[in-house]
């Protein structure tokens, strides 16, 4: 039996809301073959949850852009004729054939502003190498929930504000390991963290080995790298 990922349903949500039509898809065949499963091929029990999970499509639907009253009123006809079928491989081409008329009523325009405002977010983590702002400091900034930023930037960007921060400042970490003799903790400093043993702990996570380890495996001394940290 597939482990239920907790995960998927708001994926295919941020999918929605961003117009994403072909991984959608994708990602609602993952979730109707995991609930199957996990039903036990009760369709009574796989019905209810197949109804959740429209439910979670519609609401992302609406923050596309999509119109309520429109959307509410395709819903009801959508249940009702869920309710009406027995057929697993029925339900299955109805739910597909209901993200479809989602996806119509979602209006991609709608989004630019959230695409630029995440496109602006994932630059500052570059240039600033992670040391940044958490999701909630830039959330407030832009005028949105966390829960409506972090969506929006894993379907954007392609993974979590969290993950994405970790990678950046572990690639700065790299360089920094193999061009100066700073400290440890004060690399982690440098890159907005601010416990030691959590960045060794990420970096760990990341390339499988220490700093410690890493800098004695890629470590360049250059002639004047000395001078320069002496002139910090």
């Amino acid at each position: 039996m597939n482990r239920y990922s907790w995960g998927l349903l708001p994926r295919l949500g941020s999918k929605i809301e961003h117009h994403r039509k072909k991984e959608a898809h994708r990602d609602l065949d993952v979730l109707l073959r995991t609930t199957w499963e996990q039903s036990a091929a009760d369709h009574s029990l796989w019905k209810l949850r197949c109804s959740q999970i429209a439910s979670a499509c519609v609401r992302a639907a609406l923050r596309g852009g999509a119109s309520s009253d429109v959307a509410m009123g395709e819903h009801m006809q959508f249940l009702r004729r869920l309710c009406a079928l027995a057929n697993r491989a029925r339900i299955q081409a109805l739910m597909h054939r209901y993200l479809d008329m989602l996806l119509a009523r979602v209006r991609p325009a709608q989004s630019t502003n959230m695409e630029r405002a995440v496109a602006q977010v994932h630059k500052e983590l570059r240039e600033i190498q992670g040391a940044s702002r958490s999701l909630s400091a830039y959330a407030q900034i832009l005028g949105v929930s966390p829960g409506h930023l972090s969506r929006c930037f894993l379907a954007i960007v392609g993974q979590t504000y969290r993950t994405e921060r970790r990678h950046i400042r572990m690639q700065a970490a790299c360089r920094m390991l193999r061009r100066s003799q700073l400290k440890i903790s004060a690399i982690a400093l440098q890159l907005g963290v601010a416990d030691p043993s959590q960045f060794v702990a990420d970096f760990r996570r990341e390339f499988g080995v220490t700093p410690g380890q890493y800098r004695r495996q890629h470590y360049h001394a250059r002639p004047d790298s000395w001078a320069r940290e002496l002139s910090r």
